[in-house]
């Protein structure tokens, strides 16, 4: 009979213990801590907490997909990917926010929660290690907003009222929509005032609004009026229309040809101003339809006598 030397026995048993040891445990379940995370951009670097619901056998490395409003590079830094260590229960997500000083906003975010800044929605893409999202799909998305910290205080309130022909506003409801005409990606909706039997719409400019040409959609939703006399009031905050005036108007009138009960169609832009700093310039004077006043929607046409002057405005 053969004998092994003592020393390879005990080797062959530490091993048997090691491989027993080793025995790999049923997957930890991984969720994001919480569902929203609100900040500032000036505060720099954040953490978003993912959990497991038992330690990590061995380390477990998170990939996230990242998307949402704010720019990666611009708005935010981030390498994407957390790792929990070995018999952690927690690992986290380090996005560090970049203060900047240009007026950001996500008009679903003013919607919903009344707050102007960006999003960054995070989504857990990929787990290394033995770990799981939860089989409901619960907790494996995070919304972090980003408030924009720029003082806002009114610049330019833009007042839309209307004469329905027997001095009131009668039956006809409008609709007063302002975009931002962006020379890369067209009209860009910013504001709808849209109240129904007010007789009149009202949109502010806050102070840390872009500068470039705005449009304004002045839509004759419903009524039955043949001669709709509506003035548009420019009245300055904290700035300044041109000569230091007070205040400026225009007026025109629609008739019937240019209700539009639609909402699904593009906008139809019948006012341009442009803005540079304090100082609101260049106001047109409003270009009636031949039909419809279609003032829904974020898509937008200007005017053919007006294309040029938005191109020149954005070069």
């Amino acid at each position: 009979m053969k004998k092994y030397p003592v020393t390879v026995i005990v080797l062959i048993l530490l091993l048997a213990m090691a491989c027993k040891d080793e025995e790999i445990p049923p997957p930890a379940t991984l969720t994001f801590a919480t569902r929203t995370t609100i900040a500032s951009e000036t505060e720099g670097p954040i953490l978003i907490t993912v959990n497991l619901d038992k330690p990590a056998f061995h380390d477990i490395v998170v990939d996230f997909t990242i998307e949402g409003s704010a720019q990666g590079g611009i708005d935010y830094e981030t390498t994407a990917t957390a790792t929990i260590a070995n018999g952690d229960t927690t690992g986290a997500l380090l996005i560090t926010l970049i203060d900047d000083t240009d007026f950001e906003f996500d008009r679903e975010l003013i919607d919903q929660a009344g707050i102007l800044g960006e999003t960054v929605k995070i989504s857990i893409a990929r787990i290394t290690g033995n770990a799981l999202p939860p089989e409901n799909g619960e907790g494996v998305l995070h919304l972090l907003v980003i408030k924009d910290d720029e003082p806002v205080a009114k610049s330019l309130s833009i007042d839309l009222s209307w004469d329905s022909g027997d001095g009131t506003p009668g039956d006809v409801d409008m609709d007063l929509v302002l975009f931002l005409l962006d020379p890369t990606i067209g009209p860009r909706f910013l504001a709808a005032s849209a109240t129904i039997g007010t007789g009149f719409e009202k949109i502010a400019i806050g102070t840390p609004a872009p500068d470039g040409l705005y449009g304004l959609a002045i839509r004759y939703y419903e009524g039955a009026s043949d001669n709709v006399t509506f003035t548009v009031k420019f009245t300055p905050g904290n700035g300044t229309l041109p000569g230091g005036a007070t205040e400026s108007s225009h007026m025109a009138v629609y008739t019937q040809a240019n209700i539009n009960g639609e909402e699904n169609n593009p906008v139809q832009i019948v006012l341009t101003f442009e803005k540079k700093g304090p100082d609101y310039l260049t106001f047109s004077e409003i270009a009636v339809p031949a039909s419809g006043s279609r003032g829904r929607g974020v898509q937008g046409t200007l005017p053919r006598d007006r294309s040029q002057e938005w191109h020149r405005v954005g070069q």
